[in-house]
């Protein structure tokens, strides 16, 4: 996918890769690109609903970068930064809150969660470490919206967008949009409607009637042809009137009640108020959904929405008020609005067989259940009574506890986001966190200013600016696997040597096969503790130490760094089982410490302190290192490499200058020592890079 598009292209002395005991002197041609080795673990599958500032809407459905803005766990809503989905193939895990839809994902997605409810205990788990008796958090919403107009004129045209073929003709032969008119009419003059609508409570109770009960019966031969059927029961003359004087007052419509059996059937004739209401909540009982604008509008208007809802489709009893959809999208908008009212509601799918006809055996359609106490007041968004709910709240969040975890396997396309700010948002309706990584190793290529460069180019540039190498580098060389080979494999046949600065997460099956033309690697050991690597890095220790003895194996040239971080890896124990780890593996390895400065997301860790930077010193000699160096540390010969044998000062620098040269072919002058470090046979190397 990232094929040749190079990120940032630098010509550098090796030193800087680091590596101290390769070519030293010489001058390399850096290649980096952006991407990732799609191993992301923070991720979601299809159908999971996030919340948007338009209501709940799937993962798969958000595309608005800077645009669309998702409800974080601060209770706000804030822009996405970035949209990035890709396939995997693996273990999810299922988490069932109580009462609530299930959320699949990835192992390591992490959720805001804790043993207690309460948001001083809240701390990110991955879902593979939740357990039953943990509880979600859920956030509150801090912004309510005022009260809001619908623009008509604007719902209009978007009907007339989405339909197509046939359709959009018969839509746009329907209704005659005229520009700054405070009317729109159906094209036979005998239907009119007000360009704009105040959000007002009968108006949206009528949305939540529709949404409940209605439907849009269009007749497609017949242009302009439409009428909106909202169904009731027998006892419900009440709520007929309601239809009835709320489409005439608002509407202008033609509206009559007709009884049939035991139902009542409010029929509202008008193509232009069908389309509308289409538009806005969908046609059929399987396609509804909660209008965008309800979650923008008044709390008034919300509740109003809410009991208009309830009143069509609920029924009362034993203490909880019930109401039951075909539709999903509609069951996540109500429950949304619930949770924007300030009461959890239970959701509940249910996916039954009818008996077995001729011997097959038929599915029902899925139906969902939403179901919340009687003795919370819709309209105002507070308890009448006093009730026993499911759940813990405090002022921030509701805390859900979670019936189960388990596991299935699972391949797809898997979701994420980066999220200004607050970089969390929320998944079927619980705090989740987002991709940590996502500057460096998701975003898009065109974000960063890339460009093509083939092999030939790369190696070409490198030769005209007298670099004695390639090497691959940030973010990560095994993001472009396939153009490092070809590049590698080229380079060596100009006479070119080739290097990797990796953090070592590579199989066994692609490092053998780079291994013919890769002469260096300097690997990223970032600690020694599967602990450190599981909560920081978010992998396994152990594939990294076995790439790299594999590596070391292979005959490629090996340098170890290790970042040393207060707090996160640098107690004498772990340093000195790396040290130890290390002399076994080959006691002339160079192993670089490098000191940590507060960046990016750990501003709040402090920088490495001097004596530990030299406690690591101590410990790797003490443990039989022989080549032992200090990284981003002003201290004297810290970086300067000495024969372990005689102790002659062979390689003086300064930065990443080489000053002085006193190696010859990979040895000690004075006494032969081998220094495990590859240099140009017969000479020393240049120190410095030529004019010209």
């Amino acid at each position: 996918m990232n094929y040749g598009k190079v990120s940032s292209a630098n010509i550098d002395p090796v030193e800087k890769k680091p590596l101290f005991h390769f070519h030293p002197g010489s001058e390399v041609f850096s290649l980096g690109s952006i991407g990732c080795t799609f191993r992301c673990a923070h991720c979601l599958v299809p159908g999971t609903y996030v919340v948007t500032s338009k209501g709940a809407h799937r993962v798969e459905e958000i595309s608005g970068i800077g645009r669309d803005e998702l409800l974080t766990h601060a209770g706000r809503f804030m822009k996405v930064n970035n949209i990035f989905d890709h396939h995997y193939s693996g273990k999810v895990c299922k988490v069932k809150p109580r009462h609530l839809p299930e959320i699949v994902c990835t192992p390591e997605h992490r959720f805001l969660a804790s043993a207690l409810p309460g948001s001083s205990r809240l701390k990110k788990i991955e879902a593979q470490d939740l357990k039953e008796g943990h509880f979600v958090a859920i956030p509150k919403r801090k912004e309510h919206a005022g009260a809001d107009v619908l623009d008509v004129r604007m719902a209009l045209s978007n009907a007339v967008h989405h339909s197509n073929g046939e359709r959009r003709k018969i839509a746009q032969a329907t209704i005659d949009i005229v520009e700054e008119s405070d009317l729109l009419r159906s094209t036979d003059g005998q239907h009119s409607i007000p360009s704009t609508i105040e959000m007002s409570p009968g108006l949206a109770r009528l949305l939540g009637l529709y949404c409940a009960r209605g439907r849009v019966r269009s007749c497609d031969d017949r242009m302009g042809a439409g009428d909106v059927i909202i169904s009731l029961g027998e006892t419900d003359g009440d709520l007929a009137d309601f239809v009835k004087e709320t489409c005439q007052d608002l509407f202008g419509a033609d509206v009559w009640i007709s009884r049939e059996g035991t139902a009542l059937r409010v029929h509202v004739f008008g193509p232009l108020l069908a389309m509308l209401l289409k538009e806005l909540c969908g046609g059929d009982h399987g396609e509804k959904r909660v209008p965008d604008i309800m979650f923008n509008s008044s709390a008034e208007a919300a509740g109003s929405f809410l009991q208009g809802y309830f009143d069509g489709n609920g029924c009362d009893g034993q203490g909880c008020l019930e109401a039951i959809t075909a539709s999903r999208p509609l069951a996540m908008g109500v429950c949304e609005l619930l949770l924007s009212r300030d009461v959890v509601p239970e959701l509940h799918q249910h996916s039954s067989l009818e008996p077995p006809v001729c011997g097959r055996t038929v599915d029902r359609p899925v139906t969902y259940v939403i179901r919340i106490p009687s003795a919370f007041d819709l309209i105002h968004g507070r308890w009448m009574d006093k009730h026993r709910t499911f759940y813990h709240e405090d002022e921030r969040y509701f805390f859900v506890p979670i019936e189960s975890v388990s596991e299935q396997f699972y391949e797809g396309y898997v979701y994420n986001f980066d999220i200004e700010e607050d970089h969390t948002y929320t998944a079927n309706f619980a705090a989740v966190c987002n991709c940590q990584n996502y500057t460096i190793s998701m975003a898009s290529l065109s974000e960063f200013g890339t460009r093509d460069m083939m092999p030939d180019e790369a190696t070409r540039i490198a030769l005209d600016n007298r670099c004695q190498g390639i090497a691959f580098t940030y973010n990560e060389p095994t993001i472009w696997h396939e153009f490092a080979y070809d590049t590698c494999k080229l380079a060596k046949e100009r006479g070119l040597y080739t290097a990797y600065v990796t953090n070592g997460y590579i199989q066994e099956e692609p490092l053998r096969e780079i291994s013919k033309y890769l002469d260096a690697m300097n690997i990223d050991i970032k600690g020694f503790t599967q602990e450190f690597y599981k909560g920081v890095c978010r992998a396994p220790l152990q594939p990294v130490l076995d790439a790299t003895m594999l590596a070391h194996s292979l005959g490629i040239h090996i340098e170890l760094t290790y970042l040393i971080i207060p707090g996160k890896n640098d107690s004498e124990k772990e340093i000195r089982d790396f040290a130890a780890w290390c002399s076994e593996l080959d006691p002339r390895v160079p192993v670089h410490f490098s000191r940590f400065h507060p960046d990016y997301r750990m501003v709040d860790t402090p920088p490495t302190p001097i004596g530990t930077m030299e406690m690591a010193r101590r410990i790797a000699g003490e443990e039989g290192l022989k080549f032992v160096y200090l990284g981003n540390v002003r201290m004297p010969h810290a970086e300067d490499t000495y024969c372990p044998r005689c102790g002659t000062l062979l390689i003086e620098r300064d930065g990443f200058t080489v000053a002085t040269m006193g190696a010859r072919d990979g040895k000690c002058p004075r006494c032969g020592e081998d220094l495990y470090m590859v240099q140009a046979e017969g000479k020393a190397m240049r120190t410095e890079r030529q004019s010209g």
